[in-house]
């Protein structure tokens, strides 16, 4: 979905997050990574699908943001699957309250810089010129 047609920003994110459901037999637990998160749901990477319309409890590790919501999207992108979130209506993050950790950008990385050569001695240059 488009971030024109959500109605809260998102903010991308990095930290595990747990996941836990009923699958009819007994309760799944599923370590994850976020992926973008706002007030209102999470997008969250997986090595396992979970279907739409599936309630699940989470947990953000690191915070105290824990709570329940509903599987609304569940697509497989390269090697993974990207699981959407929405929270219970009880359920809303605030980024004051429950500081997550941000993911790290390629983007911002330094550029590749080769390191410098080490400096000649007069000793060194002496010897080459011989």
């Amino acid at each position: 979905m488009s971030n024109k047609l959500r109605r809260h920003g998102r903010q991308e994110f990095a930290s595990k997050v747990w996941l836990t459901w009923d699958r009819g037999r007994g309760l799944e637990q599923s370590a994850c990574r976020g992926l973008d998160i706002s007030s209102s749901g999470m997008r969250v990477a997986s090595t396992e699908p979970i279907p739409a319309g599936t309630l699940v409890n989470f947990r953000v590790q690191g915070t105290m943001f824990t709570g329940a919501g509903s599987i609304r999207s569940c697509t497989h992108e390269r090697m993974r699957y990207a699981i959407g979130i929405e929270f219970s209506q009880a359920v809303r993050w605030d980024p004051e309250r429950y500081p997550v950790s941000v993911a790290r950008s390629t983007s911002s990385m330094p550029a590749y810089q080769p390191p410098e050569e080490p400096a000649k001695t007069e000793e060194a240059t002496l010897a080459v010129e011989q």
